[in-house]
């Protein structure tokens, strides 16, 4: 009978070991719960940023490529008006041969 008390002795002090152990693990899961999720929140704001700079970023390429694009017209136009006021200079000459107006002139 001493052997079966002592059995029973030792069964619950595991029990009650792996009861603290569970809990201990509970709460662990519920730490890690909770710091998952707060990764998966700055994941998807970070996302969120990417996406924004990526948008602002490809609409400031085509704002300098419109101002290009106009600064060249701008260019062009005053080549062609120094033309046809007989005063175009030998740089101007220059610029119109090499440029892709070329074909528009002469």
């Amino acid at each position: 009978m001493t052997e079966v008390v002592q059995k029973v002795l030792k069964l619950q002090g595991r029990v009650e070991k792996n009861t603290e152990e569970i809990k201990s693990l509970r709460e662990d899961l519920k730490e890690l719960t909770n710091f998952t999720r707060k990764v998966a929140v700055a994941v998807k704001q970070n996302k969120s940023e990417i996406q924004h700079n990526r948008d602002k970023d490809a609409l400031e390429r085509e704002n300098l490529v419109l101002k290009l694009e106009k600064a060249l017209l701008e260019l062009e136009n005053r080549l062609r008006a120094n033309n046809a006021n007989g005063s175009r200079s030998v740089y101007a000459r220059k610029m119109l041969k090499n440029s892709e107006f070329d074909s528009h002139t002469d």
